[in-house]
């Protein structure tokens, strides 16, 4: 069974998973740091990071959704005052002579981070930043230290989402299209042999969820702009044991049991959403 550990801020929760198989791949106890539209303050993440060594919590590695980056480092729009301490920070841990380094490794999907996306989509690729910063990649499924994570990079939009002819995502790199969906749930059957996903991030929250009280499917409580109908298509389809969200600044923590929907049984999810690591 998983075991959530203490709450360290409302932009960032500690995750504690056990094995055996097939709950995880490893049967090693693991313990995961899950953090929201961090805004390239890597600062803050190092010193919560520190902060949980001193004090014998020390995690594994950091899985982080939304909008990871600094705004200004998306095109379009240029880089203003205000914005230009936010990228100062982030350049002090990327590159190879980076200034400073993260003491764990963190692995990140971004809303909005097309340039990232363009070099990954069709591949199954990861980019790395800096020492422990790592890109998974436009969409697909993966296994870090045994622990099996689906991602989806990007953010959902009605027109892009159905078209048939740019690929996963639309030229810009910013919205996924259906296809995109479908290679998650593609890799993430290949990944192991039961299918089974230990954490799902998505940067937006399902636009539907089942509601225990009512006992059947509800909106998400938080505005529409900030969910997708391909987090509800992902979560349904993959019944994670986690899963991550961020983009509407707000916390939220829920495990319960989802369905069942169609003729798919109930399942067990800790659903997590995060707020943002530091102000717009």
């Amino acid at each position: 069974a998983a075991e959530e550990a203490a709450v360290v801020a409302p932009e960032c929760a500690a995750v504690e998973a056990q094995g055996p198989p097939p709950m995880l791949l490893s049967s090693q106890r693991v313990r995961v740091l899950v953090c929201g539209d961090l805004r390239g303050r890597l600062d803050l993440l190092r010193d919560v990071l520190l902060s949980l060594t001193d004090s014998g919590r020390q995690v594994d590695f950091v899985l982080a959704v939304g909008r990871c980056m600094p705004p200004c480092a998306h095109p379009p729009g240029g880089a203003g005052t205000a914005r230009t301490g936010v990228t100062s920070q982030w350049s002090d841990f990327v590159g190879e002579a980076s200034r400073y380094h993260l003491p764990i490794p963190l692995y990140f999907v971004d809303s909005s981070a097309g340039s990232l996306v363009q070099n990954t989509a069709g591949s199954d690729k990861t980019i790395s930043l800096g020492r422990n910063i790592t890109f998974l990649g436009a969409c697909g499924a993966t296994s870090v230290q045994g622990v099996r994570i689906a991602f989806l990079s990007g953010r959902y939009d009605v027109d892009s989402y159905m078209t048939t002819d740019s690929g996963s995502f639309s030229p810009d790199g910013l919205h996924y299209t259906k296809s995109a969906v479908d290679e998650v749930m593609r890799q993430s059957k290949q990944l192991s042999e039961d299918g089974g996903i230990d954490f799902l991030l998505t940067s937006e929250w399902p636009d539907f969820s089942w509601s225990p009280i009512l006992q059947t499917m509800a909106p998400a409580d938080v505005p529409r702009q900030h969910t997708s109908p391909a987090a509800r298509e992902l979560l349904f389809g993959l019944r994670p044991r986690y899963h991550v969200t961020a983009d509407a600044d707000l916390f939220r923590f829920r495990r319960l049991l989802q369905g069942p929907q169609g003729p798919s049984p109930p399942f067990l999810c800790s659903s997590i959403g995060l707020a943002g690591a530091c102000p717009l």
